[in-house]
């Protein structure tokens, strides 16, 4: 289903479209082009799909098609990284883009990476603390488990989990608040960082 007619941001009707390519193809080889033609510049699904379709109309945000697309561009994700050397930002908002180069890279896609990973340190650490292998009988089959979760514990996530460590995972000390609201939740997902992490320091200081 389609929504009222509405133009296409500047340009991108200029794609050269080739449906001989399966879809995932023609999403990839759009984005590198996006890129190339308007750094930076979001794409919303249903404009990409438009696109990639050659639909004279807007489809429907709403739509079912519009639902399956995104696992197309999922796929396009790995034709993109693999071909073209780019990485695919997506934006709560605004849609998707590739990144423009090594730094767009870093900052887009790294960051966010570098998010996630301080968040489950300090989630995985929490739950290491409510562990207490003391009370877990020694067996044949916990014995080795004991083992690892100790060295594991100890070695690794208690040397990842120090605070001064999990503040250096992201460049907190020059990032500006625009990038932090737009790096921190890429897909609308509520993640209080910021809480988690004053929990954890508050934790670690008693």
């Amino acid at each position: 289903m389609a929504s009222r007619k509405k133009q296409l941001p500047k340009g991108m009707d200029e794609f050269p479209l080739d449906t001989k390519m399966k879809k995932p193809e023609r999403i990839a080889v759009f984005l590198d082009w996006w890129a190339k033609k308007s750094p930076k510049q979001y794409v919303a699904y249903n404009q990409l799909l438009q696109v990639i379709e050659g639909y004279k109309d807007l489809p429907s945000a709403k739509s079912p098609e519009l639902n399956f697309f995104r696992n197309n561009v999922r796929t396009a994700e790995k034709i993109l990284d693999e071909r073209f050397e780019r990485g695919l930002d997506r934006h709560r908002w605004f849609g998707v883009r590739a990144t423009t180069d090594h730094f767009d890279r870093m900052k887009s896609r790294y960051v966010k990476e570098a998010r996630k990973l301080k968040v489950a340190i300090i989630r995985t650490d929490a739950e290491a603390g409510k562990i207490d292998v003391t009370k877990i009988p020694d067996t044949q089959e916990t014995r080795p488990y004991k083992e690892w979760f100790t060295r594991s514990t100890k070695s690794i996530l208690g040397t990842l989990a120090r605070p001064d460590n999990i503040e250096k995972l992201l460049p907190q000390a020059f990032e500006t608040k625009s990038e932090k609201d737009s790096s921190s939740n890429p897909d609308g997902k509520k993640n209080d960082v910021k809480s988690i992490v004053k929990a954890f320091a508050t934790k670690k200081g008693k």
